[in-house]
């Protein structure tokens, strides 16, 4: 019987987690592949879920990395030892992926907001939208992942979830930031991206669409609310746990097999996302089609089936109309 502490429970879920990280890392660069040979919607729009891609996709590459070499990694030098536990250990580098795919989907959901409130601004100042897109990620970038960094210490050759430094000036610094963290990486985001489609599925509710370009809107947005969905969920049960740490009521184990199952959660959403892009946009699947070879053969023997059944539909049409005889 396996157990939670079991060897062979922790390479089951490693192994589980590996191949995971692995099928996510070939949807994501398949649907980024085919986003840059098609526009989806503006070109902004195209942008943003081309980022989307590219940042699920390196928080499943990190993770297939380190289930292969391991949470943590040691060398003979000190110095790059010390590096590597607070870039690498304990899947401190997979959160760079996490942090921003989360607040790539808070401007894509910004980007359907302000296209369908502001359509004549959102026409005009595509390019100061990109500008603030890259602002506001580099923004999360260093007030919320950066001092992640700083929750592991190397000492006695080994390297620990703990606070980097024991100046009590810190201390004020790791209690802000673990609420930093649950508010500005999950909680204003989610809420963000709830009320955002809330308002826009309500506006588009009231107008019945009437040309095709406005029947493509609509689905782009509901592609967006799938994608942003499948996010606030599976990032639910890691952004829980840690704000249960932060308020004393439970211990979060980084590096445990309770914790790389939130994370594994994490990753089925980084394969759902591309799933949902691919499966909800006729363009990619056109452009699928098209480009790769094996799509290209079924289509093929789709296009040779439709056309045996269109003929022999012709032909039973022939034989059914009554015969003329003419003396």
């Amino acid at each position: 019987m396996l157990t939670s502490t079991s060897p062979n429970w922790v390479l089951v879920v490693r192994i589980a987690f590996g191949f995971l990280a692995f099928i996510g890392i070939l949807l994501n660069g398949l649907v980024f592949w085919l986003l840059i040979q098609v526009k989806v919607g503006s070109n902004l729009t195209t942008i943003l879920l081309r980022h989307q891609c590219l940042f699920d996709g390196l928080s499943c590459l990190i993770a297939l990395i380190s289930k292969i070499t391991g949470p943590i990694l040691l060398t003979s030098s000190r110095v790059l030892n010390v590096l590597l536990c607070h870039v690498w250990s304990r899947d401190s580098l997979f959160w760079l992926g996490a942090v921003l795919s989360m607040h790539n989907m808070v401007y894509i959901s910004l980007d359907r907001l302000t296209a369908t409130f502001f359509p004549t601004f959102y026409r005009f100042y595509q390019k100061s939208l990109l500008i603030g897109c890259y602002i506001y990620l580099t923004s999360g970038f260093c007030i919320i992942y950066v001092p992640v960094l700083f929750n592991r210490r190397f000492e006695n050759e080994t390297c620990h979830w703990y606070h980097a430094f024991d100046s009590d000036l810190m201390h004020p610094f790791y209690s802000i930031h673990g609420y930093v963290w649950i508010l500005f990486k999950y909680a204003f985001p989610a809420m963000f991206i709830m009320v955002a489609h809330i308002l826009i599925l309500c506006m588009i509710f009231r107008r019945r669409p009437q040309r095709c370009m406005e029947v493509q809107f609509k689905k782009l947005v509901w592609t967006t609310v799938m994608l942003s969905s499948t996010s606030t969920i599976l990032h639910l049960p890691d952004a829980g746990s840690y704000a249960s740490h932060q308020i004393g009521t439970s211990q979060y184990d980084a590096g445990g097999i309770s914790h790389q199952l939130r994370l594994l959660c994490i990753t089925l959403c980084y394969c759902i996302n591309p799933s949902i892009l691919l499966g909800m946009t006729t363009v990619l699947q056109d452009s699928a089609k098209e480009r790769l070879p094996a799509c290209r053969k079924c289509r093929k023997y789709s296009t040779s089936a439709d056309q045996a059944i269109e003929d022999v539909e012709n032909l039973g049409s022939l034989v059914q109309q009554p015969v003329m005889h003419t003396r």
